[in-house]
């Protein structure tokens, strides 16, 4: 937290009271709530706002369920400029913490085609590898649609997406939302992993989504056919050279929170610096290790320095090899825990943590995990809770 009270934050999504508990520098898009920015117009206002030279020093990006309404639809615009704008350097609680580059990705834009769909009939998406294709539906309201629309309440619009492997989720669709541009083509589900894989560029490890359907069960409220236009998105590397890369250190290839850990000073110099508390387990647990997306591993638990009273700097995911583990993700320590602190006190309210890893070649049964205290630079072995 001490990182984002060096700077202006905004908050993307719909969740705000953690500016005003921590007294943070708020700096909010024109159109506060995701969901408030529902057409090109409010959408391309907040997105003008994330690409303007006054834009806030980092996003918080926070994940709500979206209910009837597919969460990933909103503000489609302003992702695709944060997409450009913004690197993800790490995880606070239920946030994905997001950093201003100083130098903006390129994002390629294909024209597409218009083409004409019909409601009640799929049409099939495809995806590009390494891309993104965003979808804008013209579909309009027929004469008692408009005033029904104005007399009463709209009539109800709903999607189907059907995904590559089988599931069929369907969602309430917001006419103005669609007509101005979803991300079609990949299926971001209402939790931070998918998300983060989307905002770190990773599209290729979302499940794709075979075709959509519109649907109504009142027909006289639309026109039956519509036009639509599929947009195929790329993003190149950054105008005027790379910046924000990872320290050319060993911390380069760590995954998971370093970055944010390294703007905290959190993390030493270099991992040589660790001393690693070899022996029997202590300082928390895992207590959840579960497969994620692609190759990724999903764990969590809690961690607390009892020699020193007070939550780890960092968690660690190591190979657990050798005298000198290597480090392969890093998480930061901070989601509330009021059970821990029943056991060991107040000071260690704040000790829950939560870490993705990339366990392509290791066997994660394998894995270990440490809590780190910078003073001390030890790290504690972490006991296991998981079978």
């Amino acid at each position: 937290m001490r990182v984002l009270k060096s700077g202006t934050v905004d908050v993307v999504m719909s969740e705000t009271s953690l500016v005003y508990l921590e007294g943070l520098r708020y700096r909010p898009r024109p159109v506060i709530q995701s969901y408030a920015a529902y057409d090109a117009y409010l959408d391309g206002v907040n997105a003008n706002e994330v690409q303007a030279s006054g834009a806030p020093d980092f996003i918080l990006f926070h994940v709500h369920p979206g209910g009837d309404r597919y969460w990933f639809s909103e503000e489609t615009r302003t992702r695709l400029a944060m997409l450009q704008w913004y690197d993800d350097i790490g995880r606070f609680e239920s946030f994905l913490v997001l950093k201003r580059r100083a130098h903006r990705r390129t994002l390629l834009q294909s024209e597409g085609a218009s083409e004409q769909g019909r409601l009640g009939r799929p049409m099939r998406m495809s995806s590009a590898p390494g891309g993104l294709t965003v979808g804008s539906f013209a579909i309009h309201y027929s004469l008692l649609g408009q005033l029904a629309r104005l007399l009463l309440q709209p009539p109800q619009l709903y999607v189907t997406l059907r995904l590559r492997g089988g599931a069929s989720p369907r969602y309430r669709a917001i006419v103005p939302i669609f007509r101005n541009g979803v991300v079609i083509d990949r299926f971001v589900a209402e939790d931070l992993v998918p998300a983060r894989a989307f905002l770190d560029g990773e599209w290729d490890t979302l499940p794709p989504i075979q075709d959509i359907t519109f649907e109504t069960g009142q027909a006289w409220g639309f026109q039956d056919r519509f036009d639509y236009v599929l947009r195929h998105v790329r993003l190149t590397s950054e105008e005027g050279g790379q910046v924000l890369r990872a320290p050319a250190d060993d911390w380069a290839a760590v995954e998971g929170d370093t970055r944010l850990l390294r703007l905290a000073g959190a993390l030493p110099e270099g991992s040589r610096e660790i001393e690693w508390a070899f022996g029997a387990c202590r300082g928390g647990v895992v207590e959840r290790i579960t497969p994620a997306i692609g190759t990724k591993t999903d764990v969590s638990g809690w961690a607390f320095v009892e020699s020193a009273r007070k939550p780890p700097d960092a968690i660690f995911a190591t190979t657990g090899e050798g005298l000198r583990p290597g480090i392969l993700a890093t998480a930061v320590v901070g989601s509330s825990r009021p059970d821990v602190a029943q056991v060991h006190g107040q000071s260690a309210r704040t000790t829950g943590w939560h870490l993705m890893v990339s366990a392509r070649g290791v066997d994660p049964r394998k894995l270990r995990f440490w809590a780190f205290d910078m003073d001390a630079r030890r790290a504690y072995p972490l006991c296991s809770a998981v079978p």
